[in-house]
C-alpha cells in the first residue's frame, strides 16, 4: 500500500483538499506576482477556464485592495511623522561616507556630411 492517507480513496488522484490548497497558495503568492504570472499559475493547476477566470478577478481585486490598504496604512504613518526631524536626528547619530567615481570619455566627432567618423 503506497497511498497517502491523503490519496486514499481517489485512486492516487489529486483530490479536492489538494486543488484548495494550490490555489489558496496561488492566491497568497499573487501578492507579489504580475497577472501573468498568476495566470500562468492558474493554468497549471489545470482548472476550467470559468472557475480560472473567476479566481483570477477575485484574486487581481483582492491583490488590489491589498495593496490600496497598505498605501492608506503607509499614508498614515508618514503624516504623524515630523520627516525634517528624524532626517536630523538621524545625521546627528550617523556620519555620511561618500565614494564616486567620475569619468570623462571623447565624443564622437560629426563630418561635415553629417556622419559620426571615429578619428
Amino acid at each position: 500500500m503506497t497511498e497517502s492517507k491523503n490519496d486514499q480513496g481517489r485512486g492516487g488522484t489529486t483530490g479536492l483538499g489538494d486543488m484548495v490548497r494550490d490555489v489558496a497558495f496561488t492566491a497568497l503568492g499573487a501578492l507579489f506576482m504580475t497577472e501573468d504570472a498568476v495566470r500562468n499559475q492558474l493554468k497549471d493547476l489545470k482548472l476550467p477556464k470559468e472557475v480560472m477566470s473567476g479566481l483570477l478577478d477575485a484574486i487581481l481585486k483582492k491583490k488590489g485592495d491589498f495593496y490600496s490598504l497598505l498605501a492608506r496604512e503607509f499614508g498614515s504613518v508618514l503624516q504623524r511623522v515630523d520627516l525634517g526631524k528624524e532626517v536630523s536626528k538621524f545625521l546627528q547619530m550617523h556620519h555620511i561616507h561618500m565614494e564616486a567615481k567620475i569619468s570623462f570619455e571623447p565624443k564622437q566627432e560629426v563630418s561635415s556630411g553629417g556622419e559620426k567618423s571615429d578619428t
